[in-house]
């Protein structure tokens, strides 16, 4: 029974592609999937990842269920991933994982159910995972024409906000300034806040769907998107009036095969409660600041594909609390750059 659930007509298309086998260590070779995912020391084959992942879960890891969540709920297709994502985290949930319980908790609580933290029916819980929930989007409210300016009130949940908090709170790292994408960056005093970044191994079937949701109100491939950011600013730390777009930046910086742009930036403001923390647009005297789960996406290129000179904008410092933010910036093809 355990292969049929795991399955879904996947299981037989990996088969052949030497799976684990119940000789190997089940840690090592969900480190050696990661490893292949990542082409860390291993040529990047995301297949012969997936083989193995499969074949660890049908051997009881849970860290392998975990993975596979987050790259389901991290799919294409958002009319079918939660629900696959959500049968991973089942199984998972039921071999004792309180990462894949705490995961369908928050999901079903978006679905429209209310399980306290007592629930244990995980097969209930994955079936409250709503597909609809994903997909139906806010009205966007055009709020500038240059830049090209949109926001989306409501766009999360304030539970799925709390979550994102959490996972960079006690992780986060001075922001520094990319240089390209030649896996270099600096600090500089032009940005003083403190960032989390999520990538292949940190992410989560959460942050998978949330990035999903944003590919599906932009109309962009998935594809397009840049490993996510969460942003943090206590009292004072700003992020000076900067442009997103990688044409401002020196040409040496832009080093190596890539020659794509961040064509859009998409930012969900994840708190409130703090005073000031706009997001400011100088050149046009705009500013924004959303409340608890709003987003507010623009473009930072111009018709003609080039920088547009009015996506000038700043991360204006807070004057009491303290500001959080989800940014992710969206390519204008394929994100096949390097980032730290």
């Amino acid at each position: 029974m355990e292969r049929e659930r795991l399955g879904s007509g996947r299981r037989l298309e990996l088969k052949s592609l030497n799976p684990a086998g119940p000789d190997q260590d089940l840690v090592a070779v969900v480190d050696q999937a990661e490893r292949l995912l990542l082409g860390r020391g291993a040529r990047r084959d995301p297949k012969a990842a997936l083989a193995l992942l499969y074949g660890a879960a049908e051997r009881g890891s849970t860290a392998a269920l975990l993975r596979l969540a987050a790259l389901a709920a991290a799919g294409s297709d958002l009319r079918k991933t939660p629900v696959q994502a959500a049968d991973f985290l089942r199984q998972a949930a039921e071999r004792g994982s309180d990462a894949a319980r705490a995961q369908l908790r928050l999901l079903a609580a978006t679905g429209g159910q209310a399980p306290d933290r007592g629930w244990t029916d995980w097969a209930s819980l994955a079936r409250g995972v709503e597909t609809q929930r994903w997909l139906v989007l806010p009205d966007p409210v055009a709020i500038c024409e240059r830049p090209v300016a949109r926001t989306l009130t409501g766009f999360l949940p304030e539970p799925v906000c709390r979550w994102l908090i959490d996972q960079a709170r006690g992780d986060l790292r001075p922001a520094r300034l990319a240089r390209g994408y030649d896996g270099s960056s600096h600090a500089a005093d032009a940005r003083t806040n403190s960032a989390f970044q999520f990538n292949i191994l940190n992410a989560d079937a959460v942050i998978g769907l949330v990035r999903a949701r944003i590919a599906l109100a932009l109309s962009a491939p998935l594809q397009h998107l840049e490993p996510p950011q969460i942003l943090h600013y206590a009292v004072g730390q700003s992020f000076q009036a900067h442009f997103d777009s990688l044409q401002a930046d020196p040409p040496d910086a832009r080093a190596g095969p890539y020659r794509g742009d961040r064509a859009m930036t998409f930012l969900i403001y994840l708190n409130e409660g703090f005073g000031g923390g706009e997001t400011a647009f100088p050149r046009v005297g705009l500013t924004y600041k959303g409340s608890t789960g709003d987003a507010l996406w623009f473009r930072n290129l111009g018709p003609d594909g080039a920088l547009d000179p009015s996506s000038l904008h700043a991360g204006l410092a807070p004057t009491s609390g303290e500001k959080w933010l989800l940014s992710q910036w969206v390519h204008d093809r394929p994100f096949a750059g390097r980032v730290n």
